[in-house]
């Protein structure tokens, strides 16, 4: 498994490097295995005494068989998050990923490509869900993996985009309509 720390000090030193101003106010760099849709995470803190970070970084990027510059690049992403203005995937977040990628060789993209990442060792974690919101209007479907107070409601609930009915399937395989919306 390799080294966190290790790899966050390296990617803070090309950082400064190339006179990049990420936040000299990141306080917690850790490992969380909770997350299942991203592989790294940058929260900003805003108290009165000034705005802190902490960065999280998904384990599968941790693993002997994942490449170095994989993981670096996911934690590139993260501190580029701590520059000013750039909480966002916005285009000054673009104008300094683009910067680190053309001075440090790197390949940061608002988002991974699980073809590209699978071929550089990472194994992500297939997300199991068991439940299935379709609108009757426009098909839209969301998927859910647990049953909630939501759900059991659908009734009460319309599509965000078309205000239309909706229904919850099982997704287990058959096409059971669990729940349904009483809107006429």
């Amino acid at each position: 498994m390799k080294d966190y720390r290790k790899l966050y000090d390296e990617c803070v030193m090309e950082m400064k490097r190339i006179n990049m101003d990420i936040s000299n106010q990141i306080v917690k760099v850790s490992v969380n295995g909770r997350l299942s849709r991203a592989l790294g995470r940058c929260k900003a803190h805003h108290t009165l005494a000034g705005n802190w970070y902490e960065i999280e970084i998904n384990p599968c990027m941790l693993g002997d068989e994942v490449e170095v510059k994989t993981t670096k690049n996911t934690i590139m992403h993260e501190l580029i998050h701590t520059c000013p203005g750039c909480m966002n995937h916005g285009w000054e977040w673009k104008r300094r990923a683009d910067r680190v990628n053309r001075m440090l060789g790197y390949n940061i993209q608002t988002m991974s490509e699980v073809e590209t990442l699978e071929a550089a060792g990472v194994v992500l974690k297939k997300t199991e869900y068991k439940y299935g919101v379709v609108c009757d209007k426009c098909g839209i479907i969301e998927k859910r993996k647990r049953w909630s107070d939501t759900l059991e409601r659908i009734g009460s609930y319309r599509c965000g985009c078309c205000r239309g009915s909706l229904h919850v399937i099982s997704l287990d395989g058959s096409v059971d309509i669990l729940a349904a919306n009483n809107h006429k």
